[in-house]
């Protein structure tokens, strides 16, 4: 949990990048770094990416129009490659450059499952939760959501919603389609809040042949990094929603695994499930063990390709904020 240095430093951040005063932010920046950059340096990189974010939108003389009010989550610092994929698609699908605002204040939420923070009058796209028993606001704007259960969780909290399903993670493939050669056989995403754990575990034990794919992100060039990752993989464990989603976005046969503690199969989580089922998938969670001391856990995975890809257009028209950028966007190398 932050401290109250931490509180104060992201408001004073915040209020200079609302206030278009930038010296001011980098010189708060360089006193915090001076300070340690051990304790600020995560703190710091999220917040710079918020001004370069500003920065772009700046280059291209943005209308306010193309800039919407929109929440996405930004811990732990410096971030999460699900959650900062919501600029980087609205940017390269639609010339949208959102500034980011507090849930309470925001306009829209768009990829994680963040669903729950929806308020009256919110726009959503895309968008899903992570169980089913979340409150859910039924006059917020559902125009596009993860999967059916997201759905049947919006309808029965007295909601509406279309039958327009996908995270928009899957048009990542129309906007970065890079050339990269395979370098290893299987990769393995872990959540970022997983991540340390399964290295030391793959470390003890010598799997250098293994591929862990960092997810901790928080520049569009982070998120570039990650893809390029995943696709110099032939296969994918993965942990993570994301990691599964946009493995599968570029073809590359994953399946999802769950830490267990070895009494009880594996079972994916309710947004695991949702995704899978949007895609015609049905297929069961790897079971990884919690401590593991060899890979014969991995040997037994079943990677796979979903069925029934969802069509990008329905998520792409429903997008719900004006757009600069119409149609497909041209996929850069």
């Amino acid at each position: 949990m932050a401290n109250d240095d931490e509180v104060l430093a992201a408001k004073t951040f915040l209020t200079f990048l609302r206030n278009g005063d930038r010296d001011a932010f980098l010189e708060l920046e360089a006193e915090l770094l001076g300070q340690s950059a051990e304790k600020w340096g995560a703190l710091v990189s999220a917040y710079r990416a918020l001004l370069t974010f500003d920065d772009l939108a700046a280059e291209a003389d943005l209308d306010e129009r193309f800039r919407p009010k929109i929440w996405w989550m930004r811990s732990p610092f410096p971030g999460n490659f699900g959650d900062i994929l919501t600029p980087y698609m609205l940017w390269h699908a639609f010339g949208v450059m959102p500034r980011w605002f507090d849930a309470k204040q925001a306009d829209g939420l768009c990829i994680g499952s963040i669903a729950k923070f929806a308020r009256p009058g919110m726009h959503l796209w895309g968008t899903g939760m992570p169980r089913s028993t979340d409150d859910l606001c039924p006059t917020a704007i559902y125009a596009a959501v993860r999967g059916p259960l997201s759905r049947d969780a919006v309808l029965a909290a007295g909601g509406q919603c279309p039958e327009i399903y996908g995270d928009a993670a899957i048009l990542l493939p129309e906007l970065y389609s890079p050339i990269v050669e395979k370098t290893h056989t299987i990769g393995i995403i872990p959540h970022v809040l997983q991540e340390a754990r399964i290295r030391k575990a793959l470390t003890a034990i010598g799997a250098d042949h293994v591929k862990v794919i960092s997810l901790l992100a928080v520049t569009f060039d982070d998120i570039e990094r990650v893809i390029r990752d995943i696709l110099s993989c032939e296969e994918i464990v993965s942990t993570s929603l994301h990691g599964l989603i946009v493995a599968q976005a570029y073809g590359i046969p994953c399946q999802s695994a769950r830490l267990s503690d070895g009494k009880s199969a594996a079972e994916d989580s309710f947004k695991m499930r949702d995704y899978k089922q949007s895609v015609g998938l049905a297929d069961a969670a790897l079971d990884l063990p919690r401590k593991f001391k060899d890979l014969t856990w991995l040997d037994r995975r079943a990677c796979v390709l979903p069925p029934s890809p969802l069509d990008p257009k329905p998520l792409r028209d429903a997008f719900p904020f004006p757009v600069r950028v119409h149609g497909r966007s041209t996929a850069r190398a």
